[in-house]
């Protein structure tokens, strides 16, 4: 269980990231400045930042679990696609604890609808989900040249690392879509791993034939 010191850090961070989004969401995000969410939190900017390093980050923490698993050297043994789909179901199973102040599935799934709103009316906040979205499948593409050899701007390795990251997209898409009309977490939860589910049975062949994949070597043959 985390220390005294370590659980107040982790309430300021939840604190910090539901003020903003709630201030993006009444004011608009380009309304909103970094000192303002610092100063309804009752911290300096400098704390604010050593949590959060740029203002969108406030609001999208999603896919660092599977940044760090692509950035991983995993045994050879361990799928790679497995290892992206338990990052995602990592992610949707703690849903319920991304935001302290929900005290409820409804409080949170509210809170999703609003989120969606949020990223639909922000040119910029869609810019950065396009831009997670491209570094992810960098990540991926070099994931899959430390098993296969190839280099990661193989065309078999970008193919794969794309398949790989749909299933990201998939998710979050199923978060939004299905966020809009789920009743409740646990059927917001099943309907979103159910999308992913049915995406990763269409990725799975490519990406483990290209896993396995090792270079060749043209051989020049003589007479």
């Amino acid at each position: 269980m985390p220390g005294l010191r370590e659980r107040k850090k982790l309430a300021l961070r939840a604190r910090l990231s539901d003020t903003a989004t709630a201030m993006f969401a009444e004011h608009g995000y380009d309304n909103v400045r970094v000192s303002d969410i610092a100063l309804a939190c009752g911290v300096t900017p400098k704390t604010l930042y050593s949590y959060f390093p740029t203002k969108e980050s406030l609001l999208f923490e999603r896919g660092d679990a599977l940044a760090l698993v692509l950035s991983e050297d995993r045994a050879s043994d361990i799928g790679l696609l497995d290892a992206v789909l338990d990052a995602i179901r990592r992610e949707i199973d703690q849903l319920a604890t991304t935001s302290p102040t929900a005290t409820s599935g409804d409080d949170l799934i509210r809170g999703i609808r609003g989120f969606v709103s949020l990223v639909a009316a922000t040119p910029a906040l869609r810019a950065v989900v396009a831009e997670r979205s491209e570094a992810l499948t960098t990540s991926a593409a070099e994931a899959l040249s430390r098993r296969n050899g190839l280099p990661p701007t193989h065309p078999e390795n970008q193919v794969a690392a794309g398949a790989l990251i749909s299933l990201w997209r998939i998710h979050l898409t199923g978060l939004l879509e299905h966020g809009r009309t789920s009743s409740n977490l646990t059927e917001l939860r099943r309907r979103t791993m159910a999308d992913v589910d049915r995406g990763a049975a269409l990725v799975r062949p490519v990406v483990e034939q290209v896993s396995t994949a090792r270079r060749t070597e043209n051989v020049a043959v003589t007479s």
